[in-house]
């Protein structure tokens, strides 16, 4: 696994959730920073170009939604990782078949200014760690449009024998739709266009 993507499992995360099943009715009453629908399809650029991530399968179960999202990006492997939603929030349970020891948190419900989460992961001896804090609710610009959003302040850290690494980066998600942005001193993701699937 490539650090890209080991930084990818604390970080895009794109939260999405079922595709013809019905939410479930506790989840309607709150927002699930995810789309709702198999075939909903994101396009995303960042400092290496673009890429895409589709929701491909679905599985409701215990009260929450396990959703397959795919990522494409010319001339690379692609991979995918399942995420569950429920009303509890958004979390990623496995990436390319690997599950996680525990789901790895993209947003906790219900939010307020301030809130505060953590994950950890550790693979080949990598250890991955987050620090999530809401930073606040706000308005945000992407090429896809204008949306409401929730900011978030993450602060990663990736250890090994070999070398260590700790940065802080905003990250901005809209309800309904997903990851919207990110911004940090090396990385830069915007929504380019966002197409809801069939529900």
């Amino acid at each position: 696994m490539s650090r890209h993507q080991l930084v990818l499992l604390l970080t895009i995360v794109t939260p999405v959730v079922v595709g013809s099943a019905p939410l479930p009715k506790d989840m309607k009453e709150r927002p699930s920073y995810a789309s709702t629908s198999v075939g909903s399809k994101w396009v995303y650029r960042d400092n290496d170009g673009e890429f895409t991530e589709t929701v491909t399968d679905t599985l409701q179960k215990e009260g929450s939604i396990f959703v397959t999202v795919v990522r494409k990006r010319p001339k690379e492997l692609e991979w995918s990782k399942i995420v569950r939603v429920s009303d509890k929030g958004v979390y990623e349970m496995s990436i390319d078949n690997r599950q996680y020891d525990s789901p790895l948190p993209v947003i906790v419900l219900p939010l307020a200014v301030g809130d505060e989460w953590q994950s950890r992961d550790e693979y080949k001896e990598v250890i991955i760690k987050s620090v999530t804090r809401v930073s606040s609710f706000e308005s945000v610009e992407v090429p896809a449009g204008k949306f409401d959003a929730v900011r978030l302040q993450v602060t990663i850290e990736v250890m090994s024998s070999l070398t260590a690494r700790k940065w802080t980066e905003t990250q901005w998600y809209a309800s309904g739709i997903g990851l919207l942005k990110v911004d940090a001193k090396e990385r830069k993701v915007e929504l380019k266009s966002f197409v809801p699937g069939k529900k």
